[in-house]
């Protein structure tokens, strides 16, 4: 299925697909045999498209589309179905808990607390806000909340968050209500281009991701993107899937904890190989030419750190301008309250400096009368008689 073009005709897809189409099958199945050949023996695949093919969960699914499922290192998935909370879901708005998920959820994640267990959640729309365009939240707000809140009280069961939908790559940073960052959320890029019909949005390359993971505690370790150049497999008939970069290396990070992670999204505002690098495995290399200005570097930038309403639209709004090395053009950043202690800081030494004013006024004085000499010292008693002789 493609989408119509400017003309009123639909574009046609390529033998490994276009960005303004689904993915035809050989896409597909040459993703799997990319995937067979990087890694023959996974311990087990995620899928975070739209649709759920497990079979064996059918009556989970069929109550709400989410699923529980146990891996062989004792690690538990929790998939669960986002869509139900997507803003633009207008059967599912203003519902205390659609299709009881929430309650699910929480027995769930009590379960695996009370069984020492570690757990993976899967789905496909993320929380937050969209990081290529302002104010675009894909949850509802209340839904955005409650969810958020759940995964902060079980931060310590949740090893990590994987998720799809905006075939962009990106992540997330969960805080929590101390302002420390907790919890790491993977935004994995999609197998299918597209081309999003959202202005300034442009394409993706069709992608593939290997996580590693520790088996004990189920923390991801490391992963490997990578991607198929689409505009070459049409052109030479044959997909050549390679990799794009691998996080710890190109990145330059020193482990994929929440403070690593928020350290590189920090890094964006000032650091322009960091930002470079990013920008080009957001769009999956489709793109190697992108410009981006400072509301462009807010975006991403609060989009990633802040995942709430009112703490995203205060990191976009609360900012003031600096210039950093390298760059001439500004960045911002979110400007920091004042102290109290500094204006007793300030007035004290404010004091200081008139004390001594008036101390060195005194010895000044002193001095000068030591200092005069004597046929100018009658200045005090005969300047207003006369001129002086």
């Amino acid at each position: 299925m493609c989408h119509m073009g400017p003309s009123g005709v639909a574009y046609h897809n390529g033998v490994y697909g276009n960005y303004n189409c689904d993915s035809p099958w050989q896409l597909v199945t040459s993703a799997i045999s990319a995937m067979k050949s990087i890694h023959s023996n996974p311990d087990f695949i995620l899928w975070t498209g739209a649709q759920y093919l497990n079979l064996i969960i059918f009556h989970l699914l069929t109550i709400g589309g989410y699923y529980n499922a146990t891996t062989k290192t004792n690690l538990v998935i929790l998939g669960l179905n986002t869509n139900i909370y997507y803003s633009m879901d207008k059967a599912t708005a203003h519902k205390q808990d659609p299709a009881g998920q929430f309650d699910w959820l929480q027995k769930q994640l009590m379960q695996a607390r009370l069984r020492n267990q570690k757990v993976f959640i899967v789905s496909h729309v993320p929380p937050g806000e969209f990081e290529l365009v302002r104010d675009i939240m894909w949850f509802y707000s209340d839904y955005n909340n409650k969810y958020l809140e759940i995964m902060r009280t079980h931060k310590d069961e949740i090893s990590s968050q994987i998720y799809g939908h905006e075939h962009t790559d990106s992540f997330r940073i969960l805080r929590d209500h101390k302002g420390e960052f907790v919890s790491m959320l993977y935004l994995s890029p999609a197998v299918t281009p597209w081309k999003s019909t959202l202005k300034g949005v442009g394409s993706n390359n069709p992608s593939i991701r290997l996580y590693e993971y520790n088996q004990l505690n189920g923390d991801i370790i490391n992963y490997q993107q990578y991607f198929l150049n689409l505009t070459s497999a049409n052109s030479i008939k044959q997909a050549k899937w390679t990799l794009e970069y691998d996080a710890l290396k190109d990145y330059g990070l020193k482990n994929l904890s929440p403070k690593s992670w928020s350290s590189l999204a920090e890094s964006f505002k000032s650091n322009g190989q960091n930002l470079n690098k990013y920008l080009q495995y957001n769009t999956v290399s489709q793109n190697l030419n992108l410009t981006c200005d400072d509301s462009c570097v807010l975006n991403h930038v609060c989009a990633i750190t802040e995942l709430e309403k009112d703490a995203y639209t205060d990191c976009i709004d609360n900012r003031h301008t600096t210039t950093h090395h390298g760059s001439t053009r500004p960045h911002h950043h979110p400007l920091r309250p004042v102290p109290h202690y500094m204006f007793y800081i300030i007035g004290g030494l404010g004091g200081l400096c008139f004390i001594l004013f008036i101390v060195i006024a005194i010895i000044c004085v002193r001095k000068r009368k030591h200092v005069v000499p004597p046929r100018y010292s009658r200045f005090g008693s005969s300047l207003s008689n006369g001129p002086i002789n």
